[in-house]
């Protein structure tokens, strides 16, 4: 057995009561009450809703709406209307007075441009009809809107069987074939011409990079020889911007007759004699798939020239994408970016005097 005691404020010693347990049974003398403690998180409010966000109000919990705060001139997320031309936000917007200027905007108030694209085009019918796989992102396409440059959207019919929208000309090529093939270049088309150069002690009898990629055999580009060939002097090498699977590679144009020509790939060793004297097209390489990324031609002849007028790959030739005349586009390919001014702005309805229909929902709308 023991026996517990407690020591009083002057130092006295006592027997302290417990019981069978060794719990204490004596009570303390209640003290004064003591500083009030930090704010508690409390209980939620009441009755809260469908977007809501718990915030403080009022000194004390409360359900807010969910939107963040915004600057100062900017509202939303918006809903369009195209039939009404307005813009329905969640605040009050009636401090917009006529004529305010307006702008599809982040819920920062910094501009913004949506990509939009449609489904590819199956078909290019007459009067300008284009048929999609499907009517997707139609909704943020107006009539008027320019697509191609001087090009117009005359009609949409997101509805129909297949969908389609009218345009009043343009460029375009069907996944059926129909529409614009156009001239048989490679796709997609580069600048390849800006990606042409000369390595070491070679010269240009004839210097247009252009004329390699313009699709015309008749202009050439000319390389003069000075000695022997190598991955680093005395060659033009045209490098690609990616690799191309390629199985195989034609030229169009001639060596020197009697001069050590060749042409060859990547970082190989140089090969000669692989270039015909006879202006013609030839066949460099016809084989194994692999990943071209370099062109390289020269001549060892001192003197002698290597002309070439266009290069093809797998068939195709290279032409440089500036110069008119690829496929039609696949695919309408628009860049939206919603502006109008106010006409007059009631309660959360904002109505357009001017407007540029190019309004996409759930974007915010700053002045």
């Amino acid at each position: 057995m023991a026996i517990l005691f407690g020591t009083t404020g002057d130092g006295t010693t006592l027997p302290v009561l417990v019981d069978q347990f060794g719990n204490l049974l004596a009570k303390g003398i209640p003290g004064d009450q003591g500083p009030p403690g930090p704010p508690g998180v409390g209980e939620l409010p009441d009755n809260p809703y469908e977007g809501a966000l718990l915030g403080w109000e009022n000194n004390e919990l409360a359900w807010v709406d969910g939107y963040p705060p915004l600057p100062a001139g900017t509202f939303g997320p918006f809903i369009y209307s195209d039939f009404e031309g307005t813009l329905t936000v969640p605040q009050d917007a009636s401090s917009l007075t006529s004529g305010d200027e307006l702008f599809m905007s982040s819920s920062n108030g910094d501009a913004v441009t949506v990509y939009v694209q449609t489904s590819l085009i199956t078909n290019v019918g007459s009067s300008g009809v284009l048929s999609f796989a499907d009517n997707a992102n139609f909704e943020k396409l107006h009539v008027n809107q320019q697509v191609q440059p001087g090009v117009l959207i005359t009609a949409i019919s997101g509805d129909t069987t297949p969908p389609t929208i009218s345009v009043n000309g343009g460029s375009w090529y069907g996944t059926d074939g129909t529409g614009n093939p156009g001239d048989g270049r490679y796709e997609p088309a580069e600048e390849w011409s800006s990606t042409v150069s000369l390595l070491g002690s070679a010269n240009y009898s004839f210097q247009n990079n252009l004329a390699l990629f313009d699709g015309n055999t008749n202009s050439f580009c000319g390389v003069v020889g000075t000695g022997a060939l190598s991955n680093t002097d005395n060659c033009a090498v045209f490098a690609l911007s990616q690799a191309i699977s390629t199985t195989k590679i034609e030229i169009y144009g001639d060596g020197g007759t009697g001069a050590i020509n060749g042409m060859w790939f990547n970082d190989n060793t140089p090969v000669t004699g692989n270039i015909s004297s006879t202006r013609s097209w030839q066949t460099i390489y016809d084989g194994t798939a692999f990943a071209l990324n370099k062109i390289r031609w020269g001549t060892e002849s001192t003197g002698g020239a290597v002309s070439i007028s266009a290069i093809k790959i797998n068939g195709f030739i290279l032409i440089d994408s500036s110069i008119p005349g690829g496929p039609g586009e696949i695919q309408i390919s628009v860049n939206n970016a919603g502006t109008g001014t106010v006409s007059v702005s009631t309660g959360s309805t904002i109505e357009l005097a001017t407007n540029n229909q190019e309004w996409i929902d759930g974007f915010y709308v700053t002045v």
